[in-house]
């Protein structure tokens, strides 16, 4: 896996509506494959806090890893900040 990790996020129009959350990486062969994704209720600090820390048990700690999030809410990077990898 390469050290960067792309986190981007949609709402989900329809009957239940919410929130999806993904976290995407590249392989060596330039290939995307998902890590995680969530389902969540709404978008705030607390579900990407909720959804940050869930990723750190499916990604090693490593100091060069690189997140990128098109999203430009605060809560991103705020989440980041409060979860240590």
């Amino acid at each position: 896996m390469r050290k960067v990790i792309v986190i981007d996020g949609t709402h989900l129009r329809g009957r239940y509506g919410g929130y999806l959350v993904a976290a995407s990486a590249q392989d060596a062969n330039f290939q995307v494959f998902p890590i995680a994704f969530g389902i969540l209720n709404s978008e705030n600090d607390e579900v990407w806090t909720w959804f940050m820390t869930k990723l750190t048990e499916a990604i090693p700690d490593d100091p060069e890893l690189v997140f990128v999030s098109s999203n430009r809410q605060n809560s991103v990077y705020a989440s980041i900040r409060k979860v240590t990898w």
